[in-house]
């Protein structure tokens, strides 16, 4: 592994069964816990599930239940109401999902980088009952339910909504989608096409609590339970969910100060080609070598690996050929050291398009806790295969991650999905950056939202988080990723604190609020009424005022206040535009605070400017009665240019005319003029034909303020320093001036958070979405679409017993009934006696179909895998009049016929 060849995950977001986020996740599966839900029959007949269906003893009332998905926060993303109602519940939970997972990366989606995003959905029928509630589909229009419910555009319409530049890309690999588009989001950091990728997976494959129909020999569960792995395996649950990774390259992550919560060192991809028995069967030999391949990428050998978080259905034939290709890589371990296997799906059920990236997103975890989880039902290892020879073993119960000196953590994580694309990807555990001891300077943290009751659960949420962390909070980190790791929304506040213990006693009342409308800054310099000795001094930390500027006059005796004055307030002005980018639209200054507009305007040198002040002050001491015609003269032998900014004169009232600023007798008539502060706010408040300026007064105290106030009590005023009455020390100074800048922030000044010290971006809670129903009123319930959900909801027949004496060679009912199941499943009109199975077409799902419907018609439970040992008609037959199946170990001997055929030659 290099920093320059691996991936860095730097955020991670799921909503699963049971889970409401990754870390509700993690705890239930640290715990062991069964998140599949039984519906009651309270549950089913509610959907719409028909009496006689639930009854039936082969429907099975369970599956992974995902809360909540009628509901979604609309307004955050803009969305009307009508069309929040349309969208597919796919596509708003992923569109929810990708924003945590940003956040919990502290990447703003529409900072100058380029993210790409990669993802993949389910198959489900949402938009065939969508096209039942006639009048919303009128309401919206055909095309726009189209575009809230089609997979193609799942990708596409967030990358739209939140501003995301890089390739955006649809990935359909059937149960492997999420890990593939993992895959090909870490190939395009590498060659360079973006520079954060998001990847993930959602799946909603059942909007209603319903059950299904188990089929005897088929992939789900006849009980609701999922047991991978063990020798009662017999099947999965299907479930619904999403999942989000944020990736970067991993130097990139280093450089930016990313928390790495775990490296992918190497990812691989293949498909089975015709290298298996049917479409749907998998390749041990193409799992293996992709494997392998993954390893190879990441320049790991099979001794190095920990853990695999496998495909781990639970199904009879599935499990045991994943265990056998794990064996191939993985067979030469001592037995005393062998890789521990796991699975997520008896925890969830079957994620589908969404599973591969949810195994992730739980080895991830594990890896950063170092901790290796137990597997749920998990009884009695499989049979099926010789664990001795596997270099494998499953993990029954929760463990410390084995100690491995000289070498990270590492894990494989495994999707396979039907059809045969087979994904790999190999984590690693990231090395821990050294913390640097926490400063003792305050902070300014923010929060932000749609609205005000949305910045409340925030400021909750964060300051529960300040106390109730696992490990030690740094405020200096904490703080920075709220500020730039965070979208910043039209509701907000921020508060300047010294520790995240004090964060964390702060009430929401105590926070700073504001909405982002104002749309012009305006900075009022106070004159030399407000100076006091020592006023600023507590800033000298600040580089700014340590490098003295062009104006080292702070220790000169023989300046005056103005001087001194003059350089604190240019300074300060200075600080607010270079070190937190806040640039006024104009200006409005008293006495010496006009000189600092004149000078931030260029109409004075910062040197000429400070020699006016200085002598303009000495005038005032010595020759008052002399003062105006002496300071006229001294004014006109100053270089004196127009203003390159409009500032507001308070001797006018209105914005200075360049031909007035150039004249000596306007400076010299400025120092007994009377101050005309209530013209010049109203003139800088409609400069722009705005009435919502932010006013900002920077100098000593808030004399300004207070008269701005009290002549416009709409206006939103700061002030930057403190009244010496108000000043209890010099720190008082810094935290009122980071409170002047965070009041500008809720207010809606652009602030620059960028080049405030070194700081990590750490994981910290995410947006407390305000998920209200949007849900189509007159969509149908499971009944109509029982198909999918109830697997044909039809009361099955009587049992006809059928006579042990029927000759296989007649025109008897078993063959009538299955050369007819075989024209009609393979598509097939000529079908005889001795036609072959798999010759014709058939796989496992059509075996699946025509098993169970022996079972219907005769009552005789046959497994799909029989037809692998009596795939014809004839074959068949014999078996069904039996009554029963064979009792010989199909699955085993099945198994070991795929692993010869996965040692043969390939197919090229």
């Amino acid at each position: 592994m290099s920093d320059e060849t691996s991936v860095a995950v730097v955020g991670l977001a799921c909503r699963v069964p049971g889970a409401g986020d990754a870390a509700t996740f993690w705890r239930n599966v640290r715990t062991g816990t069964e998140s599949i839900r039984r519906f009651s029959p309270d549950d089913l007949r509610a959907a719409g599930v028909p009496d006689t269906v639930a009854a039936d003893p082969a429907y099975v009332p369970a599956g992974g239940w995902l809360a909540d998905l009628d509901r979604f926060d609309a307004g955050l993303f803009g969305v009307p109401a009508s069309a929040a109602a349309a969208m597919d519940p796919q596509h708003r939970i992923f569109l929810e999902c990708v924003w945590s997972a940003l956040e919990d990366a502290g990447c703003v989606p529409e900072q100058p980088h380029r993210t790409g995003l990669f993802a993949a959905a389910s198959s489900n029928d949402w938009l065939i009952r969508l096209l039942r509630d006639r009048e919303l589909v009128d309401a919206i229009g055909l095309d726009q339910a189209l575009l809230g419910t089609e997979k193609d555009y799942l990708v596409s319409r967030v990358a739209y909504t939140l501003g995301l530049s890089g390739p955006a890309l649809a990935v359909q690999t059937a149960c492997s989608s999420s890990l593939a588009a993992v895959h090909l989001a870490a190939r395009s950091l590498l060659t360079l096409e973006c520079d954060v990728a998001v990847a993930g997976g959602v799946s909603v494959t059942f909007v209603d609590p319903v059950g299904y129909r188990h089929e005897p020999g088929g992939i789900r569960s006849p009980d609701g339970r999922c047991r991978a792995f063990d020798a009662n395996a017999n099947g999965t649950v299907a479930g619904n969910g999403v999942g989000v990774v944020v990736l970067k390259r991993l130097a990139d992550a280093l450089a930016d100060g990313d928390t790495v919560r775990a490296v992918v060192s190497g990812t691989a991809m293949n498909n089975d080609g015709r290298l298996k028995v049917g479409f749907t069967a998998p390749s041990v030999r193409r799992q293996a070598e992709v494997i392998a391949e993954a390893l190879a990428v990441a320049d790991a050998g099979a001794d190095t690996v920990d853990y695999v978080e496998a495909h781990g259905t639970g199904t009879a034939v599935g499990d045991p050929i994943e265990l056998t290709a794990l064996g191939e890589v993985f067979g030469g371990r001592p037995a005393t050291d062998p890789v521990l296997v796991g699975s997520v799906k008896p925890n969830i059920g079957h994620l589908d398009a969404a599973s591969g990236v949810v195994g992730l997103i739980k080895t991830v975890l594990a890896v950063e806790a170092a901790l290796v989880p137990a597997t749920i039902n998990l009884r009695t290892p499989t049979g099926a295969v010789d664990w001795t020879t596997l270099g494998v073993t499953p993990n029954t119960a929760p463990r410390p991650w084995p100690v491995r000196v000289g070498r990270p953590r590492r894990a494989g994580v495994s999707s396979f999905g039907i059809g045969g694309t087979n994904v790999h990807v190999v984590v690693e555990s990231a090395e821990v950056p050294d913390v640097p001891a926490e400063p003792t300077t305050a902070e300014i943290v923010t929060v932000s939202g749609a609205d005000d009751a949305a910045v409340d659960r925030g400021i909750i949420a964060l300051c529960d988080h300040a106390g109730t962390s696992a490990g030690p909070v740094r405020l200096r980190d904490l703080a920075a990723t709220t500020r730039t790791g965070r979208t910043a929304l039209a509701s907000r506040a921020a508060v300047v604190c010294r520790s995240a213990d004090e964060l964390a006693g702060l009430e929401p009342g105590s926070w700073i609020r504001g909405h982002a409308d104002v749309s012009a800054v305006v900075f009022l310099f106070p004159g030399q009424d407000s100076w006091y000795p020592g006023a600023g001094s507590g800033l000298a930390g600040e580089s700014l005022f340590r490098a003295g500027d062009e104006l080292p006059v702070g220790d000169d005796p023989l300046a005056g206040d103005e001087a001194r004055l003059f350089v604190l307030e240019y300074t300060l002005a200075r600080l607010w535009q270079l070190r937190w980018g806040v640039r006024p639209l104009t200006t409005v200054g008293c006495g010496v605070g006009e000189f600092v507009s004149a000078c931030l305007a260029g109409v004075l040198t910062p040197a000429d400017a400070l020699r006016a002040v200085t002598e303009r002050g000495r005038l005032l001491r010595e020759l008052p009665d002399r003062a105006v015609e002496e300071f006229t003269a001294l004014m006109a032998g100053v270089p004196l240019s127009p203003p390159d900014r409009p500032f507001v004169s308070t001797v006018t009232g209105g914005l200075l005319d360049p031909d007035r600023v150039a004249d000596p007798e306007y400076w010299g008539g400025q120092l007994r003029a009377p101050v005309r502060f209530a013209d010049a706010v109203t003139s800088a408040t409609t400069l722009d034909g705005s009435v919502w300026p932010l006013f900002v007064e920077v100098g000593p105290g808030a004399a300004l303020t207070a008269r701005l106030r009290h002549l416009r009590p709409d206006a939103v005023a700061v002030p930057s320093l403190p009244a010496e009455a108000d000043r209890a020390g010099p720190a008082d100074d810094r935290t009122t001036l980071l409170s002047a800048v965070a009041a500008a922030w809720a207010n809606g000044a652009p602030v620059d958070w960028t080049g405030h010290g070194r700081a990590r971006k750490i994981p910290l809670p995410t947006y407390p979405f305000a998920r209200e129903r949007y849900w189509p009123d007159r969509m149908p319930r499971a009944t109509s679409q029982a198909g999918l959900y109830l697997a044909d909801p039809v009361e099955p027949g009587p049992v006809e017993a059928v006579p042990a004496d029927r000759s296989s060679g007649g025109a008897d009912e078993v063959t009538e009934f299955l050369l007819e199941s075989w024209r009609t499943l393979l598509g097939v009109p000529d079908v005889t006696g001795d036609s072959d199975f798999f010759e014709l077409g058939g796989e496992s799902l059509l075996a699946i179909r025509l098993t169970e419907g022996i079972r219907r018609r005769f009552g005789v439970p046959i497994p799909p895998t029989q037809l692998f040992s009596t795939s014809t008609v004839d074959t068949l037959a014999v078996v069904v009049r039996g009554g029963t199946a064979p009792e010989d170990d199909v699955v085993a001997d099945l198994v070991a016929d795929i692993a010869r055929m996965a040692r043969g030659p390939a197919d090229g």
